[in-house]
């Protein structure tokens, strides 16, 4: 789950939309129950994704400062783990459909206070960048159904951020993304409470939601 952060006054990135549809031509966030405005906005955030976990397989490496930030780890072990998962999630994102259903069509037991909720897939709750038995990554994720369903306040959010702790729509799908590939956690949220955790719990850093949306974020170009 994403939850809503106190204060929204800040200054919002302009960012140049034509060239970023045209940074990735496939598009697999299956839409449901969004209006036409929104829709544009998920193929963006889509493409951006993909962008950001490229830009970090690129970029990282042992003694990365965005790492140790972010996970509490910037050893080469855990660099290499990192990079194999963050392939592995671009290339579930580019072949497994991801739903993404607007509050028109869910509007039942939703809370004030959440922007989007992701949904458990078919197996359950798991680390769907790892193997499971004989079973490669790819062929697991293939057997799942991957939902985010987004709530109203969705709308009151900017597609992008550069500030501190602001929270946007880009930095939503990447938080729920991670929970279904990942199978993370929400154990804190926010730039603060995320920076004291990678510095005191490093295991949990790496499996908070808001951590894994963060470091991604730092990689939009």
């Amino acid at each position: 789950m994403f939850f809503i952060n106190t204060i929204h006054y800040q200054r919002i990135q302009v960012y140049n939309i034509i060239n970023t549809l045209e940074k990735v031509n496939k598009m697999t966030f299956y839409i449901v129950g969004l209006t036409p405005h929104d829709q544009f906005e998920i193929q963006i955030i889509q493409k951006e994704i993909i962008n950001a976990l490229d830009n970090a397989v690129t970029n990282i490496k042992a003694g990365d400062h965005n790492c140790k930030k972010w996970f509490g780890d910037d050893s080469k072990l855990w660099i290499n783990q990192l990079k194999r998962k963050l392939n592995r999630m671009v290339s579930i994102i580019l072949i497994q459909p991801i739903e993404i259903h607007g509050p028109l069509l869910y509007q039942q037991n939703q809370q004030s206070n959440l922007y989007a909720q992701a949904v458990q897939p078919s197996d359950g709750w798991q680390d769907y960048t790892s193997p499971t038995g004989n079973r490669s990554p790819l062929e697991n994720s293939l057997k799942q159904l991957y939902r985010i369903n987004l709530h109203q306040e969705w709308h009151t959010m900017p597609l992008f951020s550069d500030v501190p702790n602001l929270d946007n729509k880009f930095l939503i799908i990447a938080h729920e993304v991670s929970h279904l590939l990942v199978s993370t956690e929400d154990i804190c949220y926010g730039t603060a409470g995320c920076c004291a955790l990678a510095i005191l719990d490093s295991i949990s850093a790496k499996s908070n939601a808001d951590n894994w949306a963060y470091f991604i974020q730092y990689y939009i170009k």
